[in-house]
């Protein structure tokens, strides 16, 4: 019997679109780097709740493989890219069910792939990170 694959979210094609172009041949997206690509994307920050139910779905399809020091990117993963609006390329390759406004948040209490603290530790990072590239960009004008 074939494998169904699961339903996807919005928020789970914009976390596959941050770990593909996140990907840079050079080794795993670390989390920090992950929440900071889908910030650069999409403008917004993704919550730890979108992470781990999305990151979930994207391992069980084949999309995502998680590794100690983050995620990687498949080779079906990796052949989503192209040119375009990268989040909604991938949304349209998944089948991704499209961003409402009337859409609430995910919540879960769930931790397999991020956990609080990781999650937290990982968003210190990213700030810190943006902010040091933000001062040297700015210093350089």
């Amino acid at each position: 019997m074939a494998e169904r694959l699961p339903v996807f979210e919005w928020y789970d094609a914009w976390i596959l679109a941050a770990v593909v172009y996140a990907s840079d041949g050079k080794g795993p997206v670390p989390l920090w780097r992950l929440i900071g690509t889908a910030d650069a994307l999409n403008k917004a920050m993704v919550t730890r709740s979108e992470l781990e139910l999305g990151i979930g779905r994207l391992v069980t399809a084949g999309y995502v493989r998680v590794v100690s020091e983050g995620f990687e990117a498949t080779t079906i993963a990796l052949a989503l890219r192209a040119p375009g609006p990268p989040v909604e390329n991938v949304a349209k390759a998944l089948g991704a069910a499209e961003w409402s406004a009337q859409a609430e948040l995910p919540q879960t209490q769930n931790a397999t792939y991020v956990t609080v603290e990781a999650y937290a530790k990982a968003e210190k990072k990213y700030r810190k990170e943006f902010w040091k590239a933000y001062r040297t960009h700015t210093k350089d004008k």
